[in-house]
């Protein structure tokens, strides 16, 4: 019998598959303050998806050795594959004008403004019939331990409003 947390895992993966977009890059070629800006909250993206994958797999019953020799290089890279699909999945959410990217590259974050939308967007999912994606879910977990501010609550601000829309609420 599949046990919730390892159903959890294997649904991410099959995700990972499913998604478009794996032709996507990470990576920056131009210089302007919008591509800086998605770069960073690229880097988030990864971050967020590495540390819930990384979750994920604390609760599998895995050897620290066989987690080591084999886990942490794949952990890594299907981080990587699925923080694209993350930011592809709601892509609007980063979608940034020329004001929006001069705030991100300069550190400029209303700390206040993206923490009560987090709190409210987590009301409001806490409503939902569906089981969360694992990196929401990770924020959501880490939102109710700590504030988020700077790049990591302007991230998980977009991330849960463009969530919340694509689910009609």
């Amino acid at each position: 019998m599949i046990s919730s947390v390892k159903r959890s895992v294997i649904a991410a993966l099959i995700s990972l598959i499913f998604f478009s977009g794996f032709a996507q890059s990470n990576t920056v070629s131009s210089s302007t303050n919008i591509d800086k800006a998605r770069a960073k909250l690229s880097a988030v993206a990864e971050e967020v998806c590495l540390n819930s994958l990384k979750k994920i797999t604390a609760e599998m019953e895995f050897s620290k050795e066989a987690m080591e020799a084999v886990g942490g290089q794949l952990i890594s890279l299907k981080a990587k594959e699925l923080s694209v699909d993350l930011t592809q999945a709601y892509k609007n959410a980063f979608i940034l004008n020329e004001a929006e990217a001069e705030k991100i590259v300069t550190g400029k974050f209303d700390d206040a403004h993206n923490n009560a939308i987090i709190l409210e967007s987590v009301k409001k999912m806490a409503t939902l019939k569906v089981s969360l994606p694992e990196p929401i879910q990770y924020l959501i977990d880490k939102s109710s331990k700590q504030t988020l501010s700077g790049i990591e609550g302007e991230f998980t601000a977009r991330l849960f409003t463009e969530y919340l829309k694509q689910q009609g609420k």
